[in-house]
């Protein structure tokens, strides 16, 4: 899988503590490589092929764009609830 970082990601990336920080970027070398991890549970938004999430740590979730078959962009990243809602609305 190929990622692309949107500005809007850089964002909220950078209000992460150093642990989340840590999670955030073992999940991102996951995607790369095994998106079908079963830790990632990555699956599209219910009722969208554009908005896709996946796991970061029990609370955390990557918010992505599908683009192209192999290629995401990363969209936003934050507490499950508050980041799913916000995208939930998107799709």
């Amino acid at each position: 899988m190929r990622l692309q970082v949107t500005k809007r990601f850089k964002r909220a990336y950078k209000r992460l503590s150093p642990q989340q920080i840590k999670q955030t970027d073992k999940a991102i070398r996951l995607l790369m490589t095994d998106p079908q991890s079963k830790s990632l549970r990555f699956r599209a938004l219910e009722g969208s092929n554009r908005y896709w999430i996946a796991s970061v740590n029990r609370g955390d979730r990557l918010i992505l764009g599908k683009l192209e078959d192999d290629l995401f962009e990363l969209l936003d990243i934050g507490e499950h609830d508050k980041t799913y809602r916000k995208w939930n609305r998107l799709k």
